[in-house]
């Protein structure tokens, strides 16, 4: 997983800034690791917490796929109870009424308003430069890991 500092350069960074011993390993390497030659100042530093996020989902998608995904809640309500729980993604630009073609009073009806579908996990810098790092990393993709079943399924995407 790379962290923020490196995954924009703004011009070619030397090899020995992208391995891993170039990676700050807490909170005080990371302020002081945007003095690296090419590296993007980190955003996230601003607001004196650093986050590290696994996520999983839709962000954005075209109509058609987002249709696709409407219509598998509706048709597949039992699958859908079990996993819309996980979603935890705020998702700002969601629908005022329900879209076209689907029920006002439908059980989901607040589900199908949203254009934004995902799951997101966040890890602290501690969290994120543990040694057990790889095991709690998959330990929040295996909490994700249902919904991103579904939409697959619902996209006709082997999973």
């Amino acid at each position: 997983m790379m962290p923020p500092i490196l995954s924009a350069p703004s011009r070619n960074v030397p090899d020995q800034y992208l391995s891993n011993e170039a990676l700050p390993r807490n909170e005080d390497q990371l302020k002081s690791s945007y003095s690296i030659p090419g590296a993007a100042r980190p955003r996230c530093l601003a607001t004196r917490t650093v986050k590290y996020l696994a996520a999983s989902g839709l962000w954005h998608p075209e109509p058609a796929t987002l249709l696709k995904v409407r219509n598998a809640m509706v048709s597949r309500p039992n699958e859908w109870r079990k996993v819309r729980k996980l979603l935890n993604w705020d998702d700002a630009s969601k629908l005022s009424r329900p879209p076209r073609g689907f029920p006002c009073d439908h059980e989901f009806v607040d589900d199908l308003k949203l254009r934004d579908l995902g799951s997101a996990v966040e890890f602290t810098v501690e969290q994120a430069c543990s040694p057990k790092f790889m095991g709690t990393f998959a330990a929040a993709c295996r909490k994700m890991s249902p919904l991103a079943e579904f939409l697959s399924g619902a996209l006709g995407l082997p999973f």
